[in-house]
């Protein structure tokens, strides 16, 4: 049932395993199977983030950008985010498109946007292709 499918996540999270740790982090964010606590949900994304994990630093950058469970602090959101696109992620790229787009915790820049959005778009990110062509639209009109 329910309720042993987070016991299960529980027992995992406590002996380390962050795919466990994220996955409660996501459930508490929303409420699924659990009563909505998006603290207690960040606190899950910053545990999940310290280990070799990119969906937890990506969904703790996002909390931070947003202000969701942790006080507001788009700096370090941004770094958050910057760092997990560094390395790869692909939806840290779009992510970190829209920052620069945005001046989202850093200073806008319509370079390192197109940079990032084009890294999602060619990595099939539907986000980032919709995000790039508007950009490139946008740019045209000026």
């Amino acid at each position: 049932d329910n309720f042993n499918v987070i016991a299960l996540y529980e027992e995992a999270a406590k002996l380390g395993d962050h795919g466990a740790i994220f996955e409660l982090g996501a459930h508490y964010l929303v409420g699924y199977l659990v009563d909505k606590d998006i603290e207690k949900a960040a606190n899950f994304f910053k545990q999940a983030s310290q280990k070799p994990d990119n969906y937890g630093s990506f969904a703790i950058g996002l909390c931070y950008l947003n202000g969701v469970g942790v006080p507001k602090d788009t700096s370090k959101g941004f770094e958050i985010i910057k760092k997990v696109a560094e390395g790869g992620y692909f939806d840290g790229y779009y992510q970190l498109g829209l920052c620069y787009r945005d001046g989202i915790g850093t200073n806008k820049d319509t370079d390192e946007a197109l940079i990032w959005l084009t890294k999602g778009a060619n990595s099939d990110h539907e986000g980032s292709r919709i995000a790039l062509q508007a950009l490139e639209n946008e740019l045209r009109k000026k």
